[in-house]
């Protein structure tokens, strides 16, 4: 039989562990993005994505125009030549 105290071992601590189910995790803003898988859904995005793109750009020519003609801006001659040769569109009703 063992005399005295002898040598023992450290309890090991134990950490609290959070349970991870019941929050649904954010993702970052523009890291990961799902495709659709539905038909209607993937032709509307696309649809959406061709309509802010001509938007943007109408915008941009239109920005340049005006700021060519006060002389200020340089870096976007092309835009700005592009923009003075179309038509300004107007609305019917």
């Amino acid at each position: 039989m063992v005399q005295g105290k002898g040598v023992t071992k450290k309890p090991i601590k134990t950490t609290k562990i959070k349970p991870t189910g019941s929050k649904k995790q954010q993702q970052r803003k523009g890291r990961v993005v799902k495709t659709t898988k539905k038909q209607t859904l993937v032709k509307h995005q696309k649809l959406q994505k061709k309509l802010v793109a001509g938007m943007t750009t109408s915008l941009e020519q239109a920005m340049s125009v005006k700021a060519g003609a006060v002389g200020k801006l340089t870096i976007m001659k092309d835009a700005q030549n592009k923009g003075k040769l179309q038509p300004v569109k107007k609305r019917k009703y």
